[in-house]
């Protein structure tokens, strides 16, 4: 039997940011593809190896719960004006790779890092944040269902993509291939 060298040990929701990190006595800036209730990943920092703890900080939005909202209240919401906490911590990088980002085709390098001695609260916004991240994947998987039973919602599926981060100019067919893949990192395992 073969055994997988990397087991995915909490739910995990795309979170494509950017972060600020301390490294060679210089402060960079990177991006982040997803995050966990364990750890993050991110774009590989030069010069880092498996082992090596990397202070970082970053925004972590508060993403409302959009089957919460009437239709033309969701239409005036914008991510850029959703609040936010800044987070200050610590990761432990465990692996390096490169490969793809979702179903984009260019290849990046990549880096997993666990947290290193998280506190409580942030375990529990990063919760919060993987949370409202399901329940809105969920409410957009039920939109892309519903256009294909005739109903009239490419307005506002459009813009609760664009309100996740999905990429509005990608047919139906991508963009439910996309959702599919994320959910699947935020059912329970």
């Amino acid at each position: 039997m073969i055994e997988k060298k990397y087991k995915r040990t909490a739910l995990r929701s795309p979170m494509n940011s950017q972060f600020i990190y301390s490294w060679d006595k210089k402060v960079l800036r990177s991006r982040t593809f997803n995050i966990s209730q364990g750890g993050i990943l991110l774009e590989a920092i030069p010069n880092v190896e498996v082992g090596d703890v990397i202070p970082i900080m970053m925004e972590l939005p508060k993403i409302p719960i959009f089957a919460n909202f009437k239709e033309q209240d969701i239409f005036n919401l914008d991510p850029l004006k959703f609040n936010r906490d800044i987070i200050r911590l610590k990761i432990e990088v465990v692996r390096i790779h490169e490969g793809p980002i979702s179903f984009d085709k260019s290849i990046v390098a990549q880096m997993g890092g666990k947290f290193f001695k998280s506190s409580e609260n942030l375990v529990n916004e990063i919760n919060n944040y993987v949370d409202s991240y399901k329940k809105n994947v969920v409410f957009l998987l039920n939109l892309i269902a519903d256009l294909g039973q005739g109903k009239k919602q490419m307005p506002l599926l459009s813009h609760i993509a664009y309100l996740l981060g999905y990429q509005i100019k990608d047919s139906i067919s991508l963009l439910r291939q996309k959702v599919l893949h994320d959910y699947q990192s935020l059912e329970d395992f």
